[in-house]
């Protein structure tokens, strides 16, 4: 989604814009329409009003996407946590600032009730503040292995640690 120039910025997103141009697909860091010549119409559940008609994908326009995706991907892998997660934490405060409008366009779009719209927009936001938290958990398990009475050798993501514990 585009928003419309002169949306604000600051540590957090304020009163932004409402969103302009949902025509098009972002592929490969831009945004443009699809090009397989067919349009596909987002209409109104209750008066069927077409909101948006969108030049959809073809087969090219798949791979490059997922070139594109292929491509960031390590970027992404080697980023530290702490940028991936500001990364997370700024679509949570995007969703915040255009909570109204989000859930605006779920009503619009798929004729949900408003309470149900509201749902799915905290569920989203949600699920999208705790994977912010995914970048700092530890990688690995911790799995006990005996290996002698009252010793238990615990491996926790890379290190190994040797703990002696007397047991009656």
């Amino acid at each position: 989604m585009k928003p419309e120039a002169g949306a604000t910025k600051t540590g957090r997103i304020d009163a932004p814009r409402p969103y302009s141009g949902l025509n098009d697909q972002y592929i490969n860091g831009a945004w443009r329409p699809g090009r397989s010549g067919v349009k596909g119409k987002d209409t109104d559940p209750y008066t069927s009003e077409t909101i948006a008609e969108i030049a959809l994908a073809d087969q090219s326009d798949l791979d490059e996407a997922y070139q594109a995706a292929a491509k960031a991907q390590p970027i992404w892998a080697a980023a530290l946590p702490a940028d991936r997660a500001a990364i997370l934490l700024c679509a949570a405060s995007i969703m915040e600032a255009r909570r109204e409008e989000i859930v605006s366009w779920l009503i619009r779009e798929s004729g949900s009730a408003r309470v149900k719209s509201q749902f799915e927009w905290e569920l989203t936001h949600a699920v999208t503040l705790e994977a912010s938290s995914f970048p700092h958990r530890a990688q690995g398990r911790i799995i006990p292995i005996s290996f002698a009475k009252g010793d238990c050798l615990l491996i926790a993501g890379r290190g190994i640690s040797h703990r002696a514990e007397r047991f009656a």
